[in-house]
């Protein structure tokens, strides 16, 4: 769930306590994990797209459909037969690893960024054999975002030293945010700046690919 809401946030990029209330609450009704996962995700690029969205993005602003969709699952799940699943949108991954091995194979791209590449693909392999419970799209978030800090951890440590002073710089006052938050914004802006520079791993990119 926390890499889903990372992805969707802007801004707010810790869970907050009421986050992590309404998780727990979702999981103790047994909400299926991965009709949690789709509701959050269309529910927050639907409200990304308002001109007031909510700020931060609340877990709070999209309980009401997950409850919703949550209780449908459960329904089906009771009147459904043993063993009935449906489609997990492995293509997601299918196309990320292709975009992995085409830049594997592009003499363009660094010695830097090899061996991340090379991590990538080995993660995509696994996930394609043996699919996660969360789904395939939490899955890939969860790649990208190894795969970027891969790239972070790579970059000279005189350059990233600048990007943190320069992110950090851009929150203005922090003051009034807990250390391990600004901590958590600052790593995350750093993997979105890697990201422009090496989009390989772009979910949006991907989901386009992926139509």
């Amino acid at each position: 769930m926390g890499d889903l809401v990372l992805h969707l946030r802007d801004e707010g990029h810790v869970l907050s306590s009421m986050d992590q209330h309404l998780i727990a609450t979702w999981w103790e009704r047994g909400y299926p994990l991965p009709t949690v996962l789709r509701t959050v995700r269309d529910t927050g690029e639907r409200l990304k797209k308002r001109k007031r969205p909510p700020r931060g993005l609340p877990l709070k602003s999209m309980s009401r459909q997950v409850e919703r969709d949550g209780g449908r699952a459960v329904t089906r799940a009771a009147a459904a037969a043993p063993g009935d699943v449906g489609p997990d949108g492995l293509w997601h991954l299918r196309v990320a690893r292709d975009r992995v091995l085409g830049a594997l194979g592009d003499r363009g791209h660094g010695h830097r960024s090899a061996s991340a590449l090379k991590g990538a693909d080995a993660s995509l392999s696994a996930a394609l054999s043996e699919p996660d419970s969360g789904g395939a799209f939490v899955t890939l978030l969860r790649v990208a975002r190894t795969y970027y800090d891969a790239l972070v951890s790579a970059a000279p440590s005189g350059e990233r030293a600048a990007l943190r002073s320069e992110i950090t710089a851009s929150l203005g006052d922090v003051r009034r945010m807990a250390p391990d938050a600004v901590d958590a914004t600052v790593s995350e802006l750093l993997r979105r700046r890697m990201q422009e520079q090496d989009p390989v791993l772009d979910v949006r990119r991907i989901e386009e690919d992926a139509q």
